[in-house]
């Protein structure tokens, strides 16, 4: 395993399958849940080793919890811009 650690956010959970988007390149995986090193949910931002074939080590995963709170604030933050921006009072969460 090397240090390297990808950052993967989840797009979505369908049923068994966690449907994940890699955050520097856009590409996707699918993986099931079992196959994750940790609980997650729709938004999480996963640190994902790198092996030395450089495979992903899904079940090595973590959470990171800073990341994950940053993009929340970012997104509090457009949403209360497109607020004070919208004249008729239809953006609303």
């Amino acid at each position: 395993m090397t240090d390297e650690r990808a950052l993967w956010i989840v797009d979505r959970i369908e049923g068994e399958r966690v449907v994940l988007v890699e955050d520097a390149t856009t590409r996707t995986a699918e993986v099931g849940r079992s196959g994750i090193g940790v609980v997650v949910r729709e938004g999480a931002a996963l640190r994902v080793p790198l092996l030395a074939s450089g495979k992903l080590d899904w079940l090595g995963a973590h959470r990171d919890e800073p990341e994950e709170e940053a993009r929340r604030d970012e997104a509090r933050r457009i949403l209360d811009d497109l607020r004070r921006r919208d004249p008729g009072g239809n953006v609303t969460f």
